[in-house]
Protein backbone atom coordinates (compact mmCIF):
# COMPACT_ATOMS: atom_id res chain seq x y z
CA UNK A 1 0.00 0.00 0.00
CA UNK A 2 0.99 3.47 -0.66
CA UNK A 3 1.62 5.21 2.87
CA UNK A 4 1.19 8.68 1.06
CA UNK A 5 -2.61 7.96 0.36
CA UNK A 6 -3.08 6.07 3.48
CA UNK A 7 -5.26 8.17 5.66
CA UNK A 8 -4.38 6.88 9.69
CA UNK A 9 -1.40 7.23 11.48
CA UNK A 10 1.52 4.39 10.68
CA UNK A 11 2.20 3.54 14.93
CA UNK A 12 5.17 1.15 15.96
CA UNK A 13 6.34 -0.86 18.65
CA UNK A 14 9.65 0.39 20.20
CA UNK A 15 12.05 -0.83 23.02
CA UNK A 16 12.92 2.23 24.40
CA UNK A 17 14.78 3.58 27.45
CA UNK A 18 13.77 7.05 28.37
CA UNK A 19 16.86 7.49 31.10
CA UNK A 20 20.03 5.26 31.69
CA UNK A 21 20.57 2.80 34.30
CA UNK A 22 20.20 -0.89 34.36
CA UNK A 23 18.17 -2.61 31.24
CA UNK A 24 15.45 -4.42 33.07
CA UNK A 25 14.42 -1.55 34.79
CA UNK A 26 14.76 1.26 32.17
CA UNK A 27 13.73 -0.34 28.54
CA UNK A 28 9.87 -0.30 28.04
CA UNK A 29 7.98 -1.24 24.84
CA UNK A 30 5.74 1.79 23.66
CA UNK A 31 3.88 2.52 20.90
CA UNK A 32 5.02 5.28 19.13
CA UNK A 33 3.76 7.27 16.42
CA UNK A 34 5.91 7.25 12.80
CA UNK A 35 6.70 10.23 11.05
CA UNK A 36 5.06 10.75 7.82
CA UNK A 37 7.15 9.70 4.63
CA UNK A 38 9.23 11.99 2.36
CA UNK A 39 10.22 11.75 -1.33
CA UNK A 40 12.53 9.01 -2.15
CA UNK A 41 12.06 7.31 1.38
CA UNK A 42 10.66 4.13 1.94
CA UNK A 43 9.35 2.55 4.85
CA UNK A 44 10.59 -1.25 6.63
CA UNK A 45 8.62 -3.35 8.50
CA UNK A 46 11.48 -4.84 11.17
CA UNK A 47 10.76 -8.93 11.26
CA UNK A 48 13.17 -9.77 14.17
CA UNK A 49 15.51 -7.90 15.93
CA UNK A 50 17.56 -8.62 19.10
CA UNK A 51 19.23 -6.79 21.71
CA UNK A 52 22.96 -7.73 21.91
CA UNK A 53 25.00 -7.81 24.66
CA UNK A 54 27.16 -4.77 23.34
CA UNK A 55 23.76 -3.22 23.04
CA UNK A 56 23.24 -3.24 26.58
CA UNK A 57 26.36 -0.54 27.29
CA UNK A 58 24.79 2.40 26.16
CA UNK A 59 21.16 1.66 27.79
CA UNK A 60 23.15 1.64 31.27
CA UNK A 61 25.01 5.03 30.81
CA UNK A 62 28.79 3.89 29.47
CA UNK A 63 28.24 6.46 26.08
CA UNK A 64 26.14 9.21 27.98
CA UNK A 65 28.68 11.59 26.83
CA UNK A 66 27.50 10.70 22.80
CA UNK A 67 24.13 9.86 23.22
CA UNK A 68 20.77 11.53 24.48
CA UNK A 69 17.58 9.37 25.64
CA UNK A 70 15.44 9.05 24.75
CA UNK A 71 16.54 6.27 22.26
CA UNK A 72 15.58 2.67 20.99
CA UNK A 73 17.02 -0.23 21.73
CA UNK A 74 19.49 -2.23 19.81
CA UNK A 75 21.32 -1.36 16.20
CA UNK A 76 20.80 -4.57 13.86
CA UNK A 77 17.79 -6.57 12.53
CA UNK A 78 15.87 -8.03 9.49
CA UNK A 79 13.52 -6.13 7.88
CA UNK A 80 11.31 -5.89 4.77
CA UNK A 81 9.52 -2.60 2.49
CA UNK A 82 5.94 -2.11 3.61
CA UNK A 83 5.63 1.58 2.03
CA UNK A 84 6.62 4.09 -0.09
CA UNK A 85 6.35 7.87 -0.55
CA UNK A 86 4.44 8.17 -4.44
CA UNK A 87 4.52 6.15 -7.01
CA UNK A 88 8.12 5.80 -8.11
CA UNK A 89 8.93 2.10 -8.53
CA UNK A 90 12.47 2.27 -6.72
CA UNK A 91 14.75 4.78 -4.72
Amino acid sequence: MDASQQGTAWLSRALLYRQFGPPGRVLQLELTELPPLVHNVMRVRMLASGINPSDLIPITGAYGHRITPPMMAGYEGVTAPCAKYGAQRSL
